[in-house]
């Protein structure tokens, strides 16, 4: 695997974001909303870049929290839900997905603990999304 930078490693087919390159703590001591953030903003920069490898977005093995405080929010109507009540139409998104194609979420049989109101995972505007945990 090639260094192609500080944060992403690159193979011959796709290109790897480590979540701990960019403040994510494996060690489920901190919160690691904002550095999954930034790795998914990384991500999105190596797409714009290159439109053919694919992204891996890779949590080392761990335990990882995510705060509400610190989540993006959009506007989301998410079905079975309060969704249809324009009072709770902005939700706080614990990981996004946003704009991307071609992506795997990788979590190495990591747990991700998801604290407050929110929602987990959401995709906007996004395809071929995979996500592993094993």
């Amino acid at each position: 695997m090639k260094s192609e930078g500080r944060y992403v490693a690159k193979t011959e087919n796709n290109h790897v974001i480590y979540v701990t390159d960019f403040g994510a703590d494996p060690s489920g001591k901190t919160d690691s909303t904002e550095a999954v953030i930034r790795a998914l903003e990384q991500a999105k920069k190596l797409r714009q870049q290159d439109l053919e490898k694919g992204i891996t977005l890779d949590f080392p093995k761990g335990v990882y929290h995510f705060y509400p405080d610190r989540a993006e929010e959009r506007e989301l109507y998410v079905s079975n839900t309060v969704g249809a009540d324009p009072e709770y139409k902005n939700k706080k998104i614990g990981i996004l997905v946003e704009d991307l194609s071609h992506i795997t979420i990788e979590g190495n049989d990591s747990h991700f603990i998801f604290h407050g109101k929110m929602t987990v995972f959401a995709t906007i505007r996004s395809e071929i999304i995979r996500a592993v945990t094993a």
